[in-house]
Parts: C-alpha cells; sequence; structure tokens
C-alpha cells in the first residue's frame, strides 16, 4: 500500500474522485479513473467506477464495453449486474439482450414478480420480511422498484398475506395457505 504524507494512496484518490463527481467534472473523472486502473488494473472494483465514470458523462457505450468484461470476469456480481441494467436502459435497449453469464431476472413488479415471490416462499418453507425479499430479488437479479411497491403488488395478489410484526422492522410476507394452516392448529 502507498503511503503519500501519512495517507493510503487509495484514501486520496476516492477524496478526489468524490470531489470531481460532486462538482459534476466528469470527464476530469474519467481521466482521474484511468489512471488509477492503469496503475492498479487487478482492482475489479476501481474499474466499476471507470465504467460508472463513463456514464456519469454519458458515454454509455464506453462504460458498457468495460460492464461486459467485468460481468465475464464475475457474472454473479450483483453490483456488475446492476450496472449492466442500468446502463442498458439509459442506452434504451433491453437488459434481457445482453449476453448474461447468468440467469438474470429483470422484476418489472408485474405477475412474474408475484410467481417468483411464492416459489420463492415455498422453497424456502418459511415467510420473510419485505426487506429480505427484496434483497433476495437483487441478489437473483434487478427490481425495478422499491420496498414500498412490492408490498403493494403482494398485497394485491391473493396468494399473500402481509402484515406488521411487533418484532420485525419491515412488514411479514408468508403465504396465505400457511396462515391458514397456522390459524387451524
Amino acid at each position: 500500500m502507498t503511503i503519500i504524507n501519512g495517507v493510503p494512496e487509495y484514501v486520496l484518490h476516492w477524496e478526489a474522485y468524490d470531489r470531481l463527481y460532486y462538482k459534476g467534472e466528469f470527464e476530469a473523472l474519467i481521466e482521474l479513473q484511468k489512471k488509477y486502473v492503469k496503475k492498479h488494473p487487478e482492482d475489479f472494483r476501481e474499474k466499476l467506477l471507470l465504467a460508472d465514470a463513463y456514464s456519469y458523462a454519458g458515454k454509455y457505450d464506453l462504460a458498457l464495453k468495460i460492464l461486459r468484461k467485468l460481468h465475464k470476469f464475475n457474472p454473479y456480481d450483483t453490483e456488475f449486474t446492476h450496472a449492466i441494467v442500468e446502463c442498458m436502459d439509459k442506452l434504451e435497449k433491453d437488459p434481457k439482450s445482453f449476453d448474461w453469464r447468468r440467469k438474470v431476472i429483470i422484476f418489472e413488479g408485474n405477475s412474474e414478480t408475484t410467481d417468483w415471490c411464492y416459489a420463492y416462499l415455498q422453497k424456502e418453507g418459511v415467510s420473510d420480511d419485505a426487506f429480505n425479499m427484496l434483497f433476495e430479488m437483487e441478489v437473483a437479479g434487478y427490481a425495478r422498484f422499491e420496498e414500498e411497491e412490492l408490498i403493494d403488488t403482494l398485497k394485491s395478489d391473493s396468494r399473500f398475506r402481509v402484515h406488521e410484526s411487533e418484532d420485525e422492522d419491515y412488514p411479514i410476507i408468508e403465504l396465505k395457505e400457511w396462515a391458514l394452516i397456522q390459524m387451524a392448529n
């Protein structure tokens, strides 16, 4: 690790990155990140930050070029997956057309989403809270909605029971068929 005036190099780099980002100086941010990636070619997080810098500057094709390589290196990295989907959206391309190296589900808050939730709860055999279920969706792919939208979507599906719990910070989601069995016992 390189130390400059008693400060680790990566800390100085992060400060410079943040300063340029918040000033909206995206071209300078790209140059900073390109130099850092050249100096640290094994650091995939820094390559992701370079792709982000290209995206901030509206250079989505260049960002996607980097993201393709990152995805090929590690198709299970959710940050790479999310960056790819967002970049494809900016390019007005369907993320499903990307050459995914693993199955990636784009959750739209539709019947595919509720069917996935139903199958997930059946497979797990337990109820789950809304936060964790959304997290699992993000691991499986990309959710185009926030937690409240997930809760509303599942509340409108007769297969689910969504309720608050004193013991949990987030609403509990369970299959109604389980709730009926528990009530009968």
